[in-house]
């Protein structure tokens, strides 16, 4: 008869693998947020919400880009601004 398990835990290729594919889609999302602001700020004066946005995202970029996926077990994720 069959039984339930605990699935194994991940191994340590895959747990990099993951935090690559976490830090990739992080940058991605930094990257649009930052390239719409500055579409904005090309066309238009940002407001001052908008330049405060603009330099979160910025930072959040280089915070994300700083991140080594292969010390897996102690990165620590920057907070998506807001």
């Amino acid at each position: 008869m069959p039984c339930w398990a605990d699935a194994p835990e991940p191994s340590e290729q895959e747990r990099i693998a993951d935090a690559v594919s976490k830090k990739n889609a992080m940058l991605m999302t930094a990257d649009t947020e930052i390239r719409q602001l500055k579409i904005v700020e090309e066309f238009h004066a940002l407001t001052d919400e908008e330049t405060q946005k603009l330099l979160s995202w910025k930072k959040h970029l280089v915070d994300v880009y700083r991140i080594e996926p292969g010390n897996v077990g102690s990165i620590r994720w920057p907070d998506v601004p807001a």
